[in-house]
């Protein structure tokens, strides 16, 4: 049924909390209770009540705008066009890449990642490596059974989408000078009471700024 409008809507969220699944709390993992979140698209030409089972990612947002607008494509856009998979056409196989940069209480740089691709999933962190884990999406969707030490070889072809550790570096350092500079603005607003706390922000890293 129309609904009088004409265009693009996107629906979608923040990712979310443990809230205790697993005894954790909070919202840095990469099991699904955090990661995963919806993602709805209606609007002129898209067909309705379809639902899509292969990964996608938060990056494919700008390409796939631009090709139902057809606006010009996106310089060196990190994600792919979800033009096909929205008409039912099979999609390439693809793995899909997630992020998390933070730094431990004495400064040290972190970093983790999330593999996903149709069946597996792999969740490893920088200098954790003995602690990869792996996991069947397909016939685990609970994501109870680790099965990084019984499939080596599965591991090792998602870890191939892992970045570089001299990439890891950099954005892991920056993100800390982000936050450094963060906390440096935070104690001298409240310091200071006559100043706008909505003006004082850090300045964006340097790997922010690229982008």
């Amino acid at each position: 049924k129309s609904t009088g409008r004409e265009g693009v809507f996107l629906y979608l969220s923040d990712h979310g909390d443990q809230i205790g699944r697993k005894q954790y709390f909070g919202k840095q993992t990469f099991y699904d209770y955090s990661a995963k979140i919806p993602l709805v698209i209606s609007g002129s030409g898209i067909p309705q009540r379809k639902r899509v089972a292969s990964p996608v990612s938060l990056m494919d947002i700008g390409p796939t705008l631009c090709g139902l607008t057809g606006s010009e494509p996106l310089p060196d856009a990190d994600g792919v066009d979800l033009r096909e998979i929205i008409k039912g056409e099979q999609p390439a196989e693809r793995t899909v890449l997630s992020e998390f940069y933070d730094c431990d209480k004495d400064g040290i740089p972190l970093s983790g990642y999330m593999v996903r691709d149709k069946h597996y999933k792999l969740i490893t962190y920088s200098g954790y490596e003995q602690e990869d884990i792996l996991l069947d999406m397909r016939d685990d969707p609970m994501e109870t059974v680790n099965l990084a030490p019984d499939h080596p070889d599965v591991t090792a072809k998602l870890k191939t989408a892992v970045p570089s550790d001299e990439y890891r570096k950099e954005n892991t350092a920056a993100y800390c000078r982000h936050l450094k500079a963060n906390g440096i603005l935070d104690t001298w607003g409240k310091n200071n009471q006559w100043a706008d706390l909505d003006v004082w922000h850090a300045p964006p890293c340097s790997y922010m700024e690229e982008q």
